[in-house]
């Protein structure tokens, strides 16, 4: 298994949260977060020796991150329900409904172990049961496969500081469910043991985003990361992004 190496938090940034784009192609993650996960898999790339590289991106949205696997080198195939959304040029594109049980059946059996890599970005805080979500990656999954699920960090010092003010999980308000369909908010103990319960042996966990511990954003965020400062030794190195970033394989 792949040893990750964690991208560590600016000590100050002023990060705006501002959309990013690869070329036009909207990036529906947290700021940089494409970039440094596309780190990790140059590695996995180098592993495998110069042979094709074959990507599975469930959920790919615009394809963003799809494009930009495919500018790397690999074979990508991108998945999602909304195929007038997509706008890659050179990955493959399957329109899938997610929801209808007999597509998602029919794919397994036509693409089932046909990837070294299977990734879903920002996907799975949209879906009504992680677990099903879960075991239907894992039916894609070989035993060479390597699985990348990314989704909001809820461990991070900036939710822990949204909980404690207003009661509710930093992306998982009112707002949030309405507007962009965050419905599931899991944390890092939930979803490592997910993995373990339905089969997955190799785990490793990583931060990803950018979460500055002193954050210039606005002077009340500023203020807010200085009161934290003092608390920052109490957060583990992989829940200080904005988003929990997880590496298996069966």
């Amino acid at each position: 298994m792949l040893k990750l190496t964690l991208t560590p938090s600016p000590f100050f940034s002023r990060n705006k949260q501002l959309p990013q784009y690869y070329k036009g192609l909207l990036a529906k993650s947290d700021v940089n977060l494409h970039a440094q996960l596309l780190v990790h898999i140059e590695k996995l790339i180098d592993a495998h020796k110069g042979k094709i590289f074959r990507v599975l991106d469930w959920g790919c949205g615009e394809g963003s991150f799809s494009q930009r696997l495919h500018d790397l080198g690999c074979e990508v195939i991108a998945v999602d329900m909304n195929k007038k959304e997509f706008k890659a040029s050179g990955p493959k594109f399957y329109k899938l409904n997610f929801n209808a049980k007999d597509e998602v059946i029919q794919f397994i059996k036509e693409h089932s172990g046909k990837f070294d890599l299977i990734v879903s970005i920002e996907v799975i805080e949209h879906v009504e049961n992680p677990w099903d979500f879960l075991r239907t990656l894992k039916q894609l999954c070989s035993y060479s496969t390597y699985l990348l699920i990314t989704t909001p960090n809820i461990s991070c010092w900036w939710s822990r500081f949204w909980f404690l003010l207003t009661g509710e999980i930093w992306g998982f308000c009112e707002f949030s469910w309405l507007e962009i369909g965050h419905i599931n908010a899991i944390p890092q103990v939930e979803m490592v043991n997910i993995f373990r319960e339905i089969g997955f042996s190799h785990i490793e966990v990583f931060s990803g985003g950018t979460l500055p511990i002193i954050w210039g954003y606005n002077w009340k965020r500023l203020l807010v990361s200085i009161f934290f400062l003092p608390l920052q030794f109490l957060i583990k190195k992989e829940q200080r992004g904005l988003a929990s970033c997880y590496l298996v394989k069966r």
